[in-house]
């Protein structure tokens, strides 16, 4: 069988969301399809992602926008900013001013163009895509969502045929608490009606909480019938080996922006109870580092990798509103190490995440306040694990999401 992925963003580029991209394909391949990927680059790129020849065909069309090379400008100011203070030994009140200058950019730049950014550049290049085989299946992966508007485009223009169109929302476009803290009123009302009318022509959406799936389904209530969810396939396993819990390090690696996060109780709680600390992420308000916390802008994957080895306990905290679970927790559930899941949000969405996630005995949570997090901390230091395991969940692995999706696609 063979299936054609299509995803609006340059997979070459190590995000945390290209690389749950990369488990939906890796998914596929593990359940035995052959794999077409529609997605940014250039025509003459031979690199084929790490996945096998035989089975995958790239095709590349370039997304070459005002923001792309402006972007490379500020991520590369960004990335000598933040080698800077790791060499300092953390983050200053000078840097947090330097983010504070990017993150305005960033959203002045993403106000000088329509409801799908600058994306849409890209699709005009890639609706030149064609196919004569008729595929068994289309998925397109969002975010971005033009990654939907463009397979929509290239089925109803007769580019493709595909026997089933499924749509993965990994981030709602409306509810997305990053895009909203990036448009003005009237471009997320012109993508509320975007997001309506994709949603429409979906034969199937997907998307990966059972919150957002709640409130997806209130929100848009005539395409409720088709929208259903799955957790995010893990992208990679990290079998460090855990390390003794008389040295313990702690490690929250992730952006917080006060919109989204609200990462100040347990910055609090690490500092009153004195436990080594990482903290590596970009926020409109950086902490400072401490005597026992040391705190770092957003880094690469190839700067994070030895800084998270290091540690031995994961932090996971749980988005302010809106429903969305950070991915990060399945790719940390696929690890050795202690998982400290903060819980946030409504009483009523911190009980559908502590539900779901309870049942697998695998997560010390707690509520988002400086006390609940100093006693969970201390818990922990003292090996009060009750039932809880640390150990791999593989009900997250990409053969087990990916298939399981597809197999109830198919009835």
């Amino acid at each position: 069988m063979r299936v054609l992925v299509v995803v609006g963003s340059n997979l070459k580029i190590n995000t945390s969301a290209n690389l749950c991209h990369k488990a939906y394909i890796q998914g596929l391949l593990e359940n035995g399809y052959h794999v077409d990927i529609l997605t940014v680059g250039y025509e003459n790129d031979n690199d084929l992602l790490g996945f096998d020849k035989e089975r995958v065909d790239i095709f590349r069309y370039p997304m070459e926008s005002l923001y792309e090379k402006i972007g490379k400008k500020i991520n590369s100011h960004s990335k000598n900013g933040s080698q800077q203070s790791m060499n300092n030994g953390g983050y200053s009140g000078q840097d947090a001013t330097k983010s504070g200058i990017i993150q305005s950019a960033k959203r002045f730049i993403h106000s000088l163009y329509g409801p799908y950014e600058v994306y849409i550049s890209w699709e005009r290049k890639a609706f030149a895509f064609r196919r004569e085989e008729k595929y068994d299946l289309a998925i397109s992966l969002s975010f971005p969502p033009v990654s939907h508007h463009l397979l929509y485009r290239l089925i109803q223009k007769k580019h493709i045929e595909t026997k089933k169109w499924i749509q993965i929302w990994e981030d709602p476009w409306c509810q997305d608490l990053v895009f909203l803290s990036l448009n003005d009123e009237k471009a997320i009302k012109k993508a509320q009606a975007e997001e309506a009318h994709l949603l429409q022509v979906a034969e199937k959406i997907v998307y990966v909480s059972p919150i957002t799936l709640e409130h997806q389904s209130k929100m848009f209530h005539e395409s409720s019938k088709k929208m259903t969810w799955y957790p995010v396939p893990t992208y990679y396993v990290n079998d460090t080996p855990t390390r003794e819990k008389m040295n313990s390090v702690y490690g929250y690696f992730g952006d917080y922006s006060t919109k989204i996060r609200n990462l100040k109780p347990f910055y609090e709680a690490a500092k009153k109870e004195r436990i080594v600390t990482n903290i590596c992420g970009s926020s409109d308000k950086m902490f400072l580092s401490s005597e026992n916390v040391s705190v770092r802008p957003r880094i690469s994957l190839e700067e994070l990798k030895p800084i998270e080895d290091e540690t031995s306990v994961l932090v996971f905290l749980s988005n302010l509103h809106g429903g969305q679970i950070p991915g990060k927790i399945y790719q940390y559930s696929a690890t050795e190490k202690t998982i400290l899941f903060i819980l946030d949000g409504s009483e009523d969405e911190q009980k559908v995440l502590l539900e779901y996630f309870g049942k697998f005995k695998r997560y010390f949570f707690c509520k988002n306040t400086v006390e609940d997090i100093s006693a969970a901390i201390r818990r922990i230091e003292k090996g009060e694990v009750r039932d809880i395991v640390d150990r791999p969940l593989t009900c997250f692995s990409p053969k087990e999401i990916v298939g399981e999706l597809i197999s109830n696609t198919e009835e």
